[in-house]
């Protein structure tokens, strides 16, 4: 049989870790949903309060407030204070308020590093470090890694490191640092933004 299979313990090493991301990534979408989305929206527009132990239990699906509440926060802008304990519990400052930020698709997030401002800043980061890997000296396959997305748009290059392709893939294993999931309206059109979901705005 090993006359016509390949080796494959490269797959078998690798595979627990695949699974892991995979698995995490499928979660994660599972909480952050749209519905799960809206239907908390409502419940904090009309002013009341939501606990974390109360909404899980009440849901009774396993979906997980936090990442809901990350969601509305971070994508889309909106004010919500409290942390979801009993006496402290996820509130929306004001129920009137409007989403300030555009939730960003990976076709927008494709889109930023087709700009010619990425481009710009990119070949001025490997000019200042000398077209060379910040870590391993490198000159092969580099790219222009953000250490800070919060200046986005417009980032100094202190924002910005060199690495190779090798550095850059272990750099992002070990960071938890991810492109920003909202972004501004004035960017976002720039980005091929299609406006705001219905349910943002009801």
């Amino acid at each position: 049989m090993s006359d016509y299979w390949p080796d494959l313990d490269y797959l078998r090493l690798d595979l627990p870790l695949f699974c892991a991301a995979t698995a995490a990534k499928h979660a994660r979408t599972f909480h952050e949903r749209d519905e799960a989305q809206a239907n908390v929206l409502l419940t904090l527009r009309s002013g009341a309060g939501i606990e974390k132990k109360s909404y899980e239990a009440s849901v009774k699906n396993g979906s997980r407030l936090a990442p809901v509440i990350e969601q509305l926060r971070n994508a889309h802008g909106f004010s919500i204070s409290g942390d979801g304990t009993v006496g402290n519990p996820y509130r929306m400052d004001d129920a009137r308020q409007s989403p300030t930020l555009a939730r960003v698709t990976p076709e927008m997030k494709a889109a930023y590093y087709a700009t010619s401002h990425w481009n710009s800043v990119r070949l001025s980061r490997l000019a200042r470090d000398l077209h060379r890997c910040v870590l391993c000296w490198a000159t092969d396959e580099l790219r222009c890694h953000h250490v800070s997305y919060a200046n986005l748009f417009s980032e100094p290059l202190v924002d910005l490191l060199t690495l190779c392709d090798g550095c850059h893939s272990r750099v992002h294993q070990d960071c938890r640092l991810k492109f920003p999931s909202g972004v501004s309206v004035r960017y976002a059109h720039w980005l091929g933004w299609k406006g705001f979901e219905p349910w943002l705005l009801q």
